[in-house]
């Protein structure tokens, strides 16, 4: 399992959270990458039938998403609450 944490502001500029996360790997060859944008940004990424995933289909920054990559999580905001979207279960919807 790949298992990261990563800091997010919970409320504000001045209020910071950690993430925790762990992720079973869906490949048999796994990375994880990591990347962050600065708002707004663009991700290409659409469902891949075949793959039952969601899979990025345009090469995002130099050291940031590929081609082919699998998109299993994002973070998102509700309000001031920050959260985690956990993209490939919903790959369906």
């Amino acid at each position: 399992d790949f298992e990261f944490s990563f800091e997010i502001p919970k409320k504000g500029i001045a209020d910071i959270g950690t993430a925790e996360v762990k992720l079973p790997p869906v490949l048999e060859n796994s990375e994880l990458v990591v990347v962050r944008y600065d708002l707004p940004f663009g991700l290409s990424a659409e469902p891949d039938s075949t793959m039952g995933q969601i899979v990025v289909t345009k090469d995002g920054k130099p050291d940031g998403e590929k081609v082919g990559d699998i998109l299993r999580q994002t973070t998102y905001w509700r309000g001031k609450n920050p959260g985690l979207f956990d993209v490939s279960k919903n790959a369906d919807n």
